[in-house]
């Protein structure tokens, strides 16, 4: 990309060099604060929308989700602020970087600073990209303090690089085009993302309930989750496939965690892949329960994600139950059809109170019937689902890593064309 004749130090660190035409001044000094009341509105029965951080989509604010609008007389008898059309409307105090161009009145709590550009000085389109682009330094303002927000006076005072306000509005229209066309591509991206996971999930439920055979001759199950199955296949009762394990920790089991993502893993294991805390058990460890590989774990959100099944052996906590499946059982082709959305239905309906997944029981497992085909064909439906299910996550990951690609060229992109580290055509 082309860039500008000439550039100077901003005289600013984290700014860096800016075109030599360009200034440095602080945020305030083109621009005034309107920094909303604490109150909140004691009725909502105007037309003036009330806007919380969830009404933040897109580049423009106009109109409440929760129609939640106050009246003038409201505003009046509250001394409420009110943000004029072309306000950047920015985060304060929560989700920094997170901003939008008012497009008609709005009023809103202390979560938001509204910062109305003066005219001729500053251009509100441009401001919006700005503000976007250093969402960085603002979180780095805010955890440098001893704040839970950022000021008023943080954001008078902060130093922002202003081109010529013609300038300002070629730069705004050029990122206007450049980030639609990426968004739409992104968005490209997401719609086949979808589309591939339900893909996924419709391969693996033809699969466990009709076989693999497209040609064979299906029966009714007698069974509404399950439908039709293929002649050769049966339906037994859970209890007679799945019996509860009892057997206690052993005394170097390593403690292990559920987890719908990754199945029964040790939890040093999960603590480095989600780069979460979580504290080690020391208390009533003799009830925890002893785990091996091809057991299964009805975990506490099995009621919305089905049941894990162990590749390890270790321990889980006793607030789990572990199931051990029989001589009749492949756990590949039940570590599928346990993930189904019909089983994981099937098994909310045998509670009347679901708050978590402690309230399903052993005894709500065996209310659900099982579909059980030959074991030789169990084994190879897990097999061509382990293969298929693969080639379909390599490609969610492969459009998945384009939308992250893509996202990050839209932020580099704004970042380097309001710092003028490249010139906009047009300029």
């Amino acid at each position: 990309m082309e860039r500008y004749e000439a550039y100077k130090d901003s005289g600013v660190e984290w700014i860096g060099e800016i075109p030599s035409h360009w200034d440095v001044h602080p945020l305030g000094a083109h621009s005034t604060m309107i920094v909303p009341m604490r109150d909140k509105p004691t009725r909502f029965d105007g037309d003036i929308p009330w806007i919380r951080i969830e009404d933040f989509d897109g580049k423009y604010i106009a109109t409440s989700k929760s129609e939640q609008n106050v009246s003038d007389g409201l505003i009046t008898e509250m001394n409420l602020k009110v943000y004029p059309i072309g306000t950047v409307l920015c985060s304060c105090s929560c989700n920094l970087g997170v901003c939008a161009i008012v497009k008609r009145p709005l009023c809103s709590n202390q979560t938001f600073i509204g910062c109305v550009p003066a005219e001729h000085e500053l251009d509100s389109d441009f401001l919006f990209y700005l503000m976007i682009s250093m969402d960085r330094r603002l979180n780095y303002l805010s955890s440098g303090t001893i704040q839970t927000y950022l000021s008023r006076h943080d954001f008078e005072h902060l130093a922002v690089q202003i081109p010529p306000i013609h300038e300002q509005g070629i730069i705004a229209n050029y990122l206007d085009a450049r980030t639609t066309e990426i968004d739409a591509l992104v968005a490209d991206c997401e719609r086949e993302v979808g589309l591939l996971r339900e893909y996924r999930k419709a391969v693996i439920s033809e699969a466990v309930t009709k076989g693999l055979d497209p040609d064979a001759p299906l029966k009714d199950s007698g069974v509404e989750w399950i439908g039709e199955i293929p002649e050769g296949w049966l339906v037994h009762p859970s209890k007679t496939l799945f019996a509860e394990g009892k057997e206690l920790r052993h005394p170097n089991d390593e403690q292990c965690a559920a987890s719908q993502k990754y199945g029964i893993i040790p939890q040093a294991q999960y603590i480095a892949l989600e780069n979460q805390r979580m504290v080690a058990a020391d208390k009533n460890l003799d009830a925890w329960k002893h785990v091996e590989p091809g057991d299964f774990v009805i975990s506490l959100r099995s009621f919305q994600g089905g049941l894990e099944l162990s590749s390890i052996s270790g321990c889980v906590t006793w607030h789990y139950i572990v199931l051990k499946g029989s001589c009749l059982v492949e756990s590949t082709y039940y570590k599928y059809l346990f993930k189904t959305q019909k089983y994981i239905e099937s098994l909310q309906r045998t509670c009347t109170y679901i708050r978590d997944g402690q309230d399903l029981r052993y005894s709500n497992f065996v209310q659900v019937p099982l579909p059980l085909p030959p074991r030789k064909e169990q084994f190879a439906i897990g097999a061509y689902l382990d293969s298929k299910t693969a080639e379909i996550d390599s490609l969610i990951d492969a459009k998945q890593s384009m939308a992250d690609k893509l996202r990050e060229y839209r932020k580099s992109l704004i970042s380097e064309a309001v710092t003028g580290k490249f010139k906009v055509p047009g300029v």
